[in-house]
């Protein structure tokens, strides 16, 4: 796929912009530069319980919207499957058991929109199968530790 046209996304900014924080306002350059590179820009948003809310989901769709990209905002369409008491281990800001179910859902999604090819296993991919196990062994020590193994 191609990019649609972000021409001066600097004179796109949404209606509310001098209400949203800077890491919002930090999108514009960002979207920008990777679509000048020749890559589709997609803005996401991540489950955050204490940091959503819909003022910031209205401004990112609208940003999304003005410049022809895709946003996805995970707080949304994980909504039914993320239990925050369960997924996360402070009740909302540390996301463990919910960062797979992240990953996958967005894993997904790539490879259905964008066609993303599914790289594990591959050779020049293996550091990421490497941070994988790592990371797996490390919850796994974690979970141990909080039940007194």
């Amino acid at each position: 796929r191609v990019s649609r046209g972000l021409g001066d996304v600097y004179k796109r900014q949404p209606e509310n912009a001098g209400r949203l924080t800077n890491s919002v306002l930090l999108l514009f350059p960002s979207v920008f530069i990777t679509a000048k590179a020749g890559s589709i820009p997609v803005l996401i948003s991540v489950p955050n319980y204490n940091g959503w809310n819909y003022q910031k989901h209205n401004a990112l769709q609208e940003i999304a919207d003005k410049n022809g990209i895709n946003f996805v905002d995970l707080n949304l369409e994980l909504k039914e499957q993320i239990n925050w008491k369960k997924d996360s281990v402070d009740g909302g800001d540390h996301l463990i058991k919910g960062a797979k179910k992240t990953s996958a859902y967005l894993g997904e999604y790539l490879k259905k929109e964008y066609g993303l090819p599914d790289r594990r296993g591959t050779t020049n991919y293996k550091q990421w199968d490497n941070d994988v196990e790592e990371w797996e062994k490390l919850m796994l020590l974690d979970k141990h530790r909080k039940v007194g193994l």
